[in-house]
């Protein structure tokens, strides 16, 4: 028992005269000379548990995803071959065509004649698959913030179908909640996302009646 009370008192004294001064002087290393946190130490925090749940949900629907768009490939090359091969044949008489960028922030796609217009148009079809997207409001304008494979872009539907911005998940610096005014009460959801990217720019996307939903989202297919 003597040994116990001596072994007792001197790990609280260490921690108290050796290992709390460290941890103050060099913030660091506090986690390096806790003794309750070595002991703990590969234990997740309830966050870490939330994040780690979030990953696996996501890699699931990526998964199924993929498999689905495996087998649609496949039935659609087993419906009627008949079809495919007339496909070959008239995609071997049209001259190929090379298209440059010409360095413009905005580059047509073939639905030019709908309006519409994308921020980029660098990612394949499967990559700019949309998981989610949700109704909110940015600059003003009524549209959806969509969360795809590589990152997050915002669609706006009214005046007109328009992507005024895409960023990848790498660009993301910060995400918080935020509540909005008073007015936006009235008027729409207080719920706001505010996103604050790598070059210092920040996204306040407003009127987000599923901001947890969105904020959970992001988190989980961005691995970040």
């Amino acid at each position: 028992m003597g040994f116990c009370i001596k072994t007792f008192w001197f790990i609280l004294g260490g921690s108290f005269f050796l290992c709390w001064p460290i941890s103050s002087l060099y913030p660091k290393y506090r986690y390096l000379v806790s003794p309750f946190k070595r002991v703990l130490w590969d234990i997740p925090t309830h966050g870490e548990w939330s994040f780690q749940y979030l990953r696996r949900q996501a890699q699931i629907i990526r998964e199924e995803l993929i498999k689905r768009e495996v087998e649609g490939g496949n039935s659609r090359k087993l419906a009627n071959p008949a079809v495919d091969r007339y496909a070959d044949r008239i995609m071997k008489t049209v001259p190929k065509i090379r298209v440059e960028n010409s360095g413009s922030e905005e580059t047509d796609t073939d639905d030019d004649d709908e309006g519409w217009h994308s921020a980029s148009s660098t990612t394949s079809v499967f990559e700019a698959s949309e998981k989610r997207s949700f109704c909110a409001h940015y600059a003003g304008a009524i549209g959806r913030l969509v969360v795809f494979s590589k990152g997050i872009r915002y669609v706006r539907s009214v005046p007109a179908k328009k992507e005024p911005w895409q960023h990848d998940f790498l660009e993301l610096a910060e995400m918080m909640k935020v509540e909005g005014s008073a007015m936006s009460k009235v008027v729409s959801s207080p719920d706001q996302l505010e996103i604050k990217l790598t070059h210092e720019s920040k996204l306040r996307i407003e009127g987000m009646k599923e901001r947890d939903e969105a904020f959970s989202t992001i988190i989980a297919f961005s691995s970040l």
